[in-house]
Order: C-alpha cells, then sequence, then structure tokens
C-alpha cells in the first residue's frame, strides 16, 4: 500500500482521483443545505483548502516546495505551447460578447462571490489536482518494478510508436479522461465531457512542456469568467447562436489539435525544459 501511495511516477493519479472524489462529495453535501452566496463563499472556501492540501501533498510526494510548484519559470514556453487554447478562448469570448443582449440578475455579491472568489480557487484547486498531481510523476523515475512495467507500456502505446512522446501523450490524456469525468459527475453531458477533457488536455500540454502550473490557472481562471456570467446573459436571437457555435465547434478543434501537434512534434526537450529552471 505504501509504494502504491507514494510512488512518484503514477500515484498522483491515484491521488488527483481520490482527492477530487472527496472534493464533489463533500461540495454535493453542502450544496443541500446553503445556497446563493452563501454557497459560492464556502464552495470557494473548500477549493482553497483543497489546493492547500494538494500543495502539502506535493511536497511528501514530490519533494517540492510550495514557492517550487507555483513558480512562473519558462512562462513564454507555457504561452506558446497553449497558443490553440488562446485561439478558443478569443473565440468564446467573441461569441458571447456578440450574443449578449444583457446581463440580469447579476448583483455585486454574485460577481464577487462566484464570479471572481469561486473561479479564482477553482482554477487554483483543479489546476493543481488535474494537472500538478497527474502529470508531476511523468518528470520522476521510479525504480518499482510495477511503475517500470507501466512506464515501459506508456512509452511504447500505439498512438505515435514513438517512445519519446508516447508516454506524454499518455498524461495528457489521463489527465483529459479524470478531468472530463469529474464535470460530468452529476449528469452526464457527451459535449461537457469532451469539452472539458480538451481543456484539459490542453492545460495538460502547458504544464508538460514548461513545468508550469501558473500559466494553466490563470488561462483557467479567465475562461471561467465569461462561462459563468452566461448564467446572467439574456441572449440575442437563435440564428446568430447558431452561427457562433459552429465557429466555436471549429476553434474547439484548433484548441485540441494544436497541443496534440506540439506534443509530438517538440519531443526532445520536454523533460529539459521542465528541469532547466
Amino acid at each position: 500500500m505504501k509504494r502504491l501511495l507514494w510512488d512518484k511516477r503514477f500515484s498522483g493519479i491515484l491521488w488527483a482521483v481520490v482527492l477530487g472524489a472527496a472534493f464533489l462529495m463533500l461540495s454535493i453535501l453542502i450544496v443541500n443545505f446553503v445556497s446563493g452566496i452563501p454557497w459560492y463563499l464556502l464552495s470557494s472556501m473548500l477549493r482553497a483548502a483543497f489546493g492547500v492540501i494538494i500543495l502539502m501533498l506535493g511536497t511528501r510526494l514530490y519533494g517540492k516546495t510550495a514557492r517550487e510548484i507555483l513558480s512562473l519559470h519558462n512562462s513564454k514556453i507555457a504561452i506558446l505551447s497553449g497558443l490553440g487554447f488562446l485561439v478558443f478562448l478569443l473565440c468564446y469570448v467573441a461569441a458571447v460578447y456578440v450574443g449578449c443582449r444583457g446581463i440580469l440578475g447579476l448583483t455585486a455579491g454574485l460577481f464577487f462571490a462566484r464570479i471572481l472568489l469561486q473561479q479564482l480557487t477553482t482554477a487554483l484547486y483543479e489546476e493543481l489536482n488535474y494537472r500538478f498531481l497527474i502529470l508531476e510523476g511523468y518528470f520522476h523515475g521510479n525504480k518499482s518494478v510495477w511503475s517500470r512495467l507501466l512506464y515501459r507500456c506508456a512509452s511504447m502505446a500505439w498512438v505515435t510508436g514513438v517512445q519519446t512522446c508516447a508516454l506524454p501523450i499518455f498524461y495528457a490524456f489521463v489527465s483529459f479522461l479524470v478531468f472530463g469525468a469529474a464535470h460530468v459527475v452529476t449528469g452526464w453531458s457527451t459535449s461537457a465531457f469532451f469539452l472539458s477533457g480538451a481543456i484539459g488536455f490542453t492545460f495538460a500540454v502547458i504544464y508538460l512542456k514548461s513545468g508550469n502550473i501558473v500559466i494553466p490557472m490563470l488561462l483557467h481562471f479567465i475562461y471561467d469568467i465569461p462561462t459563468n456570467m452566461t448564467s446572467y446573459i439574456k441572449w440575442k436571437d437563435a440564428s446568430l447562436l447558431a452561427s457562433m457555435n459552429s465557429v466555436l465547434e471549429i476553434a474547439l478543434a484548433i484548441m485540441f489539435l494544436v497541443p496534440l501537434v506540439i506534443l509530438i512534434i517538440d519531443k526532445s526537450t520536454v523533460e529539459t525544459k521542465h528541469t532547466a529552471s
């Protein structure tokens, strides 16, 4: 059991699933008793608390301090690796702006508690849990037989047939699956699963290429602002929204394919960029 919990190569994936499940269960429990602004405030506190727990776990599991985990090193590489997401984000914000007729029911309290505070802590918790914990193991070797076996199988994955890029693709797709699943626990939605998964995959590539978790946090926060604002938007005519959705589908494909190509083509410096800092 100790080896299972503290294997640097793959234990982070297990911890991410366990902590993600614990967070979801607590959230579902709390939301049965509170709602509105109190819920958003308590939810933010819960997210921040889990973020701190993960930072402490990261120190224990990977030997990295909170300052090292939250470092802004390799920011340029991180931004360049996230170009596909930036294209999608630009199209998404444009679609919301063009389709918005007005804002209804969004008070100053709701804006602070839901749009700002909850989304800021969401970016902190989710990037630490679904990116840092899951992906950091890629950078750490382990001598255990089980770890070496999984490492070798992943390295020889049929996706590319090339060891140097198959392993990071394996880790990125784990992030895709776990992050996508976390967003459909309370009700299955194919579109929500693939949208969340694709965003998670993009952020995973950013981290694998740069070792920088702060840039994915910032991008996550920026994306979540208009996403949560849509609950208070009065929309224009349906035909306009349909045309904007077509553009977003193309942007979504770009967002997924660009980091995938980056991960495959730029395979010689995946680890060196992370360790150079």
